[in-house]
Protein backbone atom coordinates (compact mmCIF):
# COMPACT_ATOMS: atom_id res chain seq x y z
CA UNK A 1 0.00 0.00 0.00
CA UNK A 2 1.30 3.46 -0.87
CA UNK A 3 0.33 7.09 -1.11
CA UNK A 4 -0.62 8.84 -4.32
CA UNK A 5 -1.55 12.44 -5.10
CA UNK A 6 -4.99 13.56 -6.15
CA UNK A 7 -5.98 17.23 -6.13
CA UNK A 8 -3.28 18.06 -3.56
CA UNK A 9 -4.63 15.34 -1.26
CA UNK A 10 -3.17 11.95 -0.50
CA UNK A 11 -5.01 8.77 -1.35
CA UNK A 12 -4.02 5.18 -0.73
CA UNK A 13 -2.90 3.03 -3.64
CA UNK A 14 -3.54 -0.66 -3.13
CA UNK A 15 -0.73 -1.59 -5.54
CA UNK A 16 2.31 0.63 -5.63
CA UNK A 17 2.73 2.16 -9.08
CA UNK A 18 6.24 2.29 -10.62
CA UNK A 19 6.22 6.09 -10.32
CA UNK A 20 5.39 5.97 -6.61
CA UNK A 21 7.97 3.28 -5.96
CA UNK A 22 10.67 5.19 -7.81
CA UNK A 23 9.82 8.40 -5.97
CA UNK A 24 9.76 6.65 -2.62
CA UNK A 25 13.06 4.83 -3.16
CA UNK A 26 14.84 7.88 -4.59
CA UNK A 27 13.41 10.17 -1.95
CA UNK A 28 14.29 7.92 0.97
CA UNK A 29 17.89 7.58 -0.19
CA UNK A 30 18.09 11.35 -0.63
CA UNK A 31 16.63 11.87 2.85
CA UNK A 32 19.00 9.34 4.45
CA UNK A 33 21.98 11.05 2.82
CA UNK A 34 20.79 14.45 4.04
CA UNK A 35 20.43 13.39 7.69
CA UNK A 36 23.42 11.02 7.74
CA UNK A 37 25.65 13.05 10.07
CA UNK A 38 22.88 13.60 12.64
CA UNK A 39 21.73 9.96 12.41
CA UNK A 40 25.30 8.67 12.85
CA UNK A 41 25.82 10.93 15.86
CA UNK A 42 22.60 9.71 17.45
CA UNK A 43 23.58 6.08 16.94
CA UNK A 44 27.00 6.70 18.50
CA UNK A 45 25.40 8.37 21.51
CA UNK A 46 22.93 5.50 21.82
CA UNK A 47 25.84 3.07 22.17
CA UNK A 48 27.54 5.33 24.70
CA UNK A 49 24.29 5.65 26.63
CA UNK A 50 23.99 1.86 26.88
CA UNK A 51 27.51 1.52 28.27
CA UNK A 52 27.58 4.59 30.52
CA UNK A 53 28.22 4.12 34.23
CA UNK A 54 25.52 5.30 36.61
CA UNK A 55 27.54 8.35 37.68
CA UNK A 56 27.47 9.76 34.14
CA UNK A 57 24.00 8.63 33.05
CA UNK A 58 22.38 12.07 33.49
CA UNK A 59 24.81 13.82 31.12
CA UNK A 60 24.51 10.93 28.68
CA UNK A 61 20.72 11.35 28.66
CA UNK A 62 21.06 15.08 27.98
CA UNK A 63 23.42 14.52 25.04
CA UNK A 64 21.22 11.80 23.58
CA UNK A 65 18.02 13.84 23.85
CA UNK A 66 19.64 16.85 22.23
CA UNK A 67 20.87 14.64 19.37
CA UNK A 68 17.31 13.42 18.86
CA UNK A 69 16.12 17.02 18.57
CA UNK A 70 18.90 17.88 16.09
CA UNK A 71 17.86 14.93 13.92
CA UNK A 72 14.24 16.14 14.05
CA UNK A 73 15.23 19.68 13.01
CA UNK A 74 17.35 18.28 10.18
CA UNK A 75 14.34 16.31 8.94
CA UNK A 76 12.22 19.46 8.91
CA UNK A 77 14.96 21.24 7.00
CA UNK A 78 14.89 18.50 4.37
CA UNK A 79 11.14 18.91 3.92
CA UNK A 80 11.47 22.68 3.51
CA UNK A 81 14.18 22.21 0.90
CA UNK A 82 12.31 19.43 -0.89
CA UNK A 83 8.62 20.37 -0.74
CA UNK A 84 7.40 17.51 -2.95
CA UNK A 85 3.91 16.87 -1.48
CA UNK A 86 3.98 13.10 -1.88
CA UNK A 87 7.38 12.35 -0.41
CA UNK A 88 7.49 15.15 2.17
CA UNK A 89 4.27 13.91 3.70
CA UNK A 90 5.37 10.28 3.51
CA UNK A 91 8.72 10.80 5.23
CA UNK A 92 7.18 13.06 7.89
CA UNK A 93 4.60 10.39 8.70
CA UNK A 94 7.01 7.45 8.47
CA UNK A 95 10.01 8.89 10.31
CA UNK A 96 10.05 12.46 11.50
CA UNK A 97 6.84 12.70 13.53
CA UNK A 98 7.81 9.63 15.57
CA UNK A 99 11.04 11.13 16.92
CA UNK A 100 10.84 10.49 20.71
CA UNK A 101 12.99 13.51 21.52
CA UNK A 102 10.33 16.05 20.54
CA UNK A 103 7.05 16.60 22.34
CA UNK A 104 3.73 16.04 20.60
CA UNK A 105 2.69 19.69 20.91
CA UNK A 106 5.71 20.83 18.89
CA UNK A 107 5.26 18.08 16.30
CA UNK A 108 1.59 18.98 15.81
CA UNK A 109 2.55 22.63 15.39
CA UNK A 110 5.14 21.74 12.75
CA UNK A 111 2.66 19.43 11.00
CA UNK A 112 0.21 22.32 10.72
CA UNK A 113 2.86 24.70 9.40
CA UNK A 114 4.40 22.35 6.86
CA UNK A 115 1.38 20.93 5.05
CA UNK A 116 -1.71 22.32 3.38
CA UNK A 117 -5.18 22.10 4.91
CA UNK A 118 -6.23 19.60 2.25
CA UNK A 119 -3.38 17.26 3.17
CA UNK A 120 -3.83 17.62 6.91
CA UNK A 121 -7.59 17.04 6.73
CA UNK A 122 -7.40 14.08 4.36
CA UNK A 123 -7.87 10.56 5.69
CA UNK A 124 -4.09 10.08 5.82
CA UNK A 125 -3.63 13.50 7.42
CA UNK A 126 -6.11 12.68 10.17
CA UNK A 127 -4.34 9.37 10.72
CA UNK A 128 -0.99 11.17 10.98
CA UNK A 129 -2.46 13.59 13.52
CA UNK A 130 -3.57 10.62 15.61
CA UNK A 131 -0.10 9.04 15.37
CA UNK A 132 1.37 12.27 16.74
CA UNK A 133 -1.20 12.56 19.52
CA UNK A 134 -0.49 8.97 20.53
CA UNK A 135 3.21 9.71 21.05
CA UNK A 136 4.21 8.79 24.57
CA UNK A 137 5.57 11.48 26.83
CA UNK A 138 9.33 11.42 26.58
CA UNK A 139 11.86 11.33 29.38
CA UNK A 140 12.99 14.82 30.47
CA UNK A 141 9.88 16.38 28.93
CA UNK A 142 7.83 18.56 31.24
CA UNK A 143 4.60 16.90 32.28
CA UNK A 144 1.48 18.86 31.36
CA UNK A 145 -0.46 20.46 34.15
CA UNK A 146 -3.88 19.02 34.95
CA UNK A 147 -6.55 19.70 37.52
CA UNK A 148 -8.43 16.73 38.96
CA UNK A 149 -10.79 16.13 41.85
CA UNK A 150 -10.05 14.06 44.92
CA UNK A 151 -12.58 11.73 46.52
CA UNK A 152 -14.14 14.70 48.32
CA UNK A 153 -14.55 16.63 45.04
CA UNK A 154 -11.79 19.08 45.96
CA UNK A 155 -9.68 20.21 42.99
CA UNK A 156 -5.95 19.52 42.90
CA UNK A 157 -3.55 20.81 40.22
CA UNK A 158 -0.35 18.92 39.47
CA UNK A 159 1.66 22.13 39.43
CA UNK A 160 0.46 22.99 42.94
CA UNK A 161 2.35 19.96 44.29
CA UNK A 162 5.84 21.05 45.31
CA UNK A 163 7.53 17.86 46.48
CA UNK A 164 11.05 16.98 45.37
CA UNK A 165 9.73 13.88 43.61
CA UNK A 166 6.17 13.03 42.58
CA UNK A 167 5.17 9.54 41.53
CA UNK A 168 1.93 9.46 39.52
CA UNK A 169 0.22 6.08 39.47
CA UNK A 170 -2.67 5.72 37.02
CA UNK A 171 -4.87 2.80 38.01
CA UNK A 172 -8.35 1.38 38.53
CA UNK A 173 -9.77 -0.61 41.47
CA UNK A 174 -10.82 -3.50 39.22
CA UNK A 175 -7.51 -3.67 37.30
CA UNK A 176 -5.59 -6.81 38.34
CA UNK A 177 -2.09 -5.58 37.37
CA UNK A 178 -2.83 -2.28 39.16
CA UNK A 179 -3.63 -4.12 42.38
CA UNK A 180 -0.51 -6.26 42.02
CA UNK A 181 1.80 -3.23 41.99
CA UNK A 182 0.33 -1.63 45.15
CA UNK A 183 2.78 -3.43 47.49
CA UNK A 184 5.65 -1.97 45.47
CA UNK A 185 4.19 1.53 45.82
CA UNK A 186 3.95 0.97 49.57
CA UNK A 187 7.60 -0.15 49.60
CA UNK A 188 8.63 3.02 47.78
CA UNK A 189 6.61 5.17 50.16
CA UNK A 190 8.28 3.60 53.19
CA UNK A 191 11.76 3.58 51.69
CA UNK A 192 11.72 7.28 50.84
CA UNK A 193 9.68 8.51 53.79
CA UNK A 194 10.97 11.95 54.73
CA UNK A 195 13.01 12.24 51.53
CA UNK A 196 10.58 14.26 49.46
CA UNK A 197 8.67 11.55 47.57
CA UNK A 198 4.93 12.10 47.11
CA UNK A 199 2.75 9.35 45.66
CA UNK A 200 -0.42 10.34 43.85
CA UNK A 201 -2.79 7.65 42.56
CA UNK A 202 -5.13 8.70 39.77
CA UNK A 203 -8.11 6.43 39.15
CA UNK A 204 -9.37 6.45 35.58
CA UNK A 205 -12.31 4.15 36.25
CA UNK A 206 -14.35 2.70 39.11
CA UNK A 207 -17.03 4.34 41.21
CA UNK A 208 -16.06 6.25 44.35
CA UNK A 209 -17.47 3.58 46.64
CA UNK A 210 -15.32 0.92 44.99
CA UNK A 211 -12.31 3.21 45.12
CA UNK A 212 -12.69 3.91 48.81
CA UNK A 213 -13.03 0.20 49.57
CA UNK A 214 -9.89 -0.63 47.58
CA UNK A 215 -7.90 2.20 49.16
CA UNK A 216 -8.82 1.01 52.64
CA UNK A 217 -8.33 -2.68 51.86
CA UNK A 218 -4.87 -2.26 50.31
CA UNK A 219 -3.75 0.47 52.74
CA UNK A 220 -3.02 3.03 50.04
CA UNK A 221 -2.15 5.85 52.41
CA UNK A 222 -1.41 8.69 49.98
CA UNK A 223 -3.15 11.23 47.72
CA UNK A 224 -5.98 9.94 45.52
CA UNK A 225 -7.48 11.73 42.54
CA UNK A 226 -10.04 10.67 39.95
CA UNK A 227 -10.06 11.29 36.20
CA UNK A 228 -13.53 10.31 35.07
CA UNK A 229 -13.56 12.99 32.37
CA UNK A 230 -10.40 11.73 30.60
CA UNK A 231 -8.36 14.87 31.22
CA UNK A 232 -5.17 12.79 30.98
CA UNK A 233 -6.33 10.52 28.14
CA UNK A 234 -3.87 12.01 25.62
CA UNK A 235 -0.98 10.88 27.80
CA UNK A 236 -2.15 7.69 29.48
CA UNK A 237 -3.37 4.92 27.20
CA UNK A 238 -3.22 1.90 29.48
CA UNK A 239 -3.25 1.14 33.19
CA UNK A 240 -1.28 0.72 35.26
CA UNK A 241 1.00 3.56 34.12
CA UNK A 242 3.66 5.18 36.28
CA UNK A 243 5.36 8.58 35.94
CA UNK A 244 8.14 9.81 38.21
CA UNK A 245 8.58 13.61 38.14
CA UNK A 246 11.13 15.90 39.74
CA UNK A 247 10.29 19.23 41.39
CA UNK A 248 10.34 20.94 37.98
CA UNK A 249 7.70 18.45 36.79
CA UNK A 250 10.16 16.88 34.37
CA UNK A 251 9.57 13.20 33.63
CA UNK A 252 12.40 11.10 35.07
CA UNK A 253 10.80 7.71 34.55
CA UNK A 254 7.78 6.30 32.73
CA UNK A 255 6.41 2.79 32.41
CA UNK A 256 3.18 1.02 31.71
CA UNK A 257 1.87 -2.38 32.79
CA UNK A 258 4.76 -2.95 35.20
CA UNK A 259 6.92 -0.96 37.58
CA UNK A 260 10.73 -1.18 37.59
CA UNK A 261 11.59 -0.66 41.25
CA UNK A 262 15.35 -0.62 40.70
CA UNK A 263 15.06 2.10 38.05
CA UNK A 264 12.86 4.29 40.24
CA UNK A 265 15.17 3.89 43.23
CA UNK A 266 18.12 4.84 41.01
CA UNK A 267 16.33 7.95 39.73
CA UNK A 268 15.40 9.13 43.21
CA UNK A 269 18.73 8.18 44.72
CA UNK A 270 19.26 5.98 47.73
Amino acid sequence: MSFGLKNDSLVYLIDKSPDCLALEEHGEQSYNDFIKDEADTLESLRKIKLSTEDSNIFQSDINYNEAQRRLYRKGLEYIRLNPTPYFSFWIFRKEICKNPGVGKEQVLKDFENLFSDSLRHSFEGNTTSQIIKDKPLRIKATAPNFVLKDLNSKHTALYDLSNKFILLSFWGPYCGPCIQEIPELITLKNKFKGKGLLIVSIAVNGDKTGLKKAIKKYKMDWIHLVDYESATMDYVKVIPSIFLLNDQKEILYYSQRFIDMDEIVKKIGD
